[in-house]
């Protein structure tokens, strides 16, 4: 347990954490990490890091992000559809696997 702010690092799985994200590329080499509380969603600590800034042009740089459903409000982010199924769709859901 935390000595300080230790309400900030319980989950909403009920115990105490740090959470990270990480943006890999296709060789699986570490390229970007964040971290925040335990009681922070995903969206949020990518919200407040610098890969979503380093994110906002990534065909210009030839870049794409993958996440999962918790980025679906995140323009910058590719995200399997709800809606349909198809090549697409799964090419990203792939990726994103390998990655986690």
């Amino acid at each position: 347990r935390p000595k300080a702010n230790a309400s900030a690092y319980y989950n909403r799985e009920s115990f105490y954490s740090i959470n990270f994200l990480c943006a890999v590329d296709s060789y699986s080499k570490f390229k970007h990490i964040s971290f925040g509380f335990g009681s922070f969603h995903d969206s949020r600590i990518f919200r407040n890091s610098n890969l979503r800034s380093y994110c906002e042009y990534p065909d210009s740089l030839g870049l794409h992000v993958v996440g999962d459903s918790a980025f679906r409000s995140f323009v910058e982010v590719k995200t399997p559809s709800i809606v349909d199924s198809n090549d697409v769709d799964d090419a990203v859901s792939k990726q994103r696997v390998l990655v986690e």
